[in-house]
């Protein structure tokens, strides 16, 4: 007689980590593009930084315009990456704690994406540099969250935490200077 086999266990961590779905990959690819098409639509609607550049008197040291776009562009295409694969993880329930860390991702989007309209838009430092200094908190708070978690997680987060610490010191350049 046969004996009975027992059904073999499946690691978590290898179900969870694989990246061979090919579906997952498109919606990181979704959630990519998503993201750098809503941030291309806010830049369109807000209008040109030239006038608020003007107004403000920015110092040499802040970016050219095109340099601001082109980083915030591909910043926001690796969020909406690392976004993608949040959702993935969080779909397939692996990690407990990757839904706090994809709601802090998602709140720092929304700040860096309000960032633009309120400096260049409303043309105020202050509220510019509250707004960055919330986004670059959450920031930190879904690197922490997620870091662990998510292998793209931390190169991608530093490079927007960089940027973010960067935009958010020429914000207070600017503020001390006007």
């Amino acid at each position: 007689m046969k004996q009975m086999q027992k059904p073999k266990k499946i690691c978590r961590m290898n179900r969870c980590r694989s990246l061979t779905n090919k579906a997952d990959n498109c919606v990181m690819l979704v959630m990519a593009v998503s993201l750098c098409i809503l941030a291309l639509s806010v830049c369109i609607t807000v209008g040109s930084p030239l006038h608020a550049r003007y107004l403000l008197q920015l110092p040499q040291a802040f970016p050219p315009s095109w340099i601001i776009f082109v980083s915030g562009g591909c910043s926001y295409f690796l969020l909406g990456t690392l976004l993608g694969a949040g959702v993935r993880f969080m779909r397939r329930r692996c990690f407990p704690d990757i839904d706090r860390g994809v709601m802090f991702l998602l709140w720092f989007i929304f700040f860096r994406l309000c960032w633009y309209p309120v400096f260049f838009g409303i043309i105020s430092p202050l509220f510019g540099c509250l707004v960055l200094l919330a986004a670059f908190f959450l920031g930190i708070c879904a690197f922490c969250a997620l870091y662990r978690r998510i292998r793209l997680a931390w190169p991608i987060l530093f490079f927007s935490l960089s940027w973010t610490f960067f935009l958010l010191c020429q914000n207070l350049c600017v503020f001390f200077l006007n």
